[in-house]
């Protein structure tokens, strides 16, 4: 659908099309052929994406993260099993752990200073440079798989312990998540 309107808005214009592996032709014959490439182009496609949707939702039940980005103190690494499986990177996973686990025990009292801090920390990677932003910091905060657990509600995979080693406690990340929906409390 796409290609065959992409093709009447080309003509419109008066535009060239060309291709380095297909040559295009104005005649029934080369219409169909080229009507018959699309469509077969977007059958594969659509059954590699219902693959890869099938393979990541088998592997999410299985325990194993599955987001293209693995989160600040994780990489990917090629497990023995098929895949990959995240693991710690020293020195973010530290930070990481100190910062969560400060917000946990009220170390840090706002959201605020738990960003601060990871700011401050000269060992803390950054995107590009980039001040971590207090967005970035809350969702770390809520990030299940710091505490071991995975879980994909797009996927509709329900929450599961991970095949990954967990930066935190699991208890360490309820009580985060019991002080961000809790009553806010901020020092005078």
């Amino acid at each position: 659908e796409f290609h065959l309107k992409l093709r009447r808005i080309m003509l419109e214009r008066n535009t060239t099309r060309e291709c380095l592996n297909y040559t295009f032709m104005d005649s029934p014959e080369g219409k169909f052929n080229e009507t018959v490439t699309a469509a077969a182009a977007e059958y594969e496609r659509e059954t590699m994406a219902r693959q890869n949707m099938q393979k990541s939702i088998a592997r999410l039940e299985q325990g194993y993260a599955v987001q293209a980005m693995p989160p600040v103190g994780y990489v990917y690494v090629k497990s023995e099993h098929g895949g990959k499986i995240l693991v710690k990177s020293e020195p973010a996973a530290s930070i990481v752990q100190e910062a969560l686990e400060g917000y946990a025990i009220g170390r840090f009292a706002t959201q605020s200073e738990m960003t601060r801090f990871l700011n401050d920390h000269p060992d803390f990677p950054r995107k590009n440079g980039r001040k971590v932003t207090q967005w970035v910091a809350v969702k770390m905060l809520r990030q299940k798989l710091y505490a071991g657990i995975v879980e994909s509600k797009g996927f509709n995979v329900s929450a599961r312990e991970g095949k990954h080693e967990p930066i935190i406690r699991y208890q360490t990340h309820r009580k985060i998540i019991a002080r961000l929906d809790g009553a806010v409390y901020t020092p005078a």
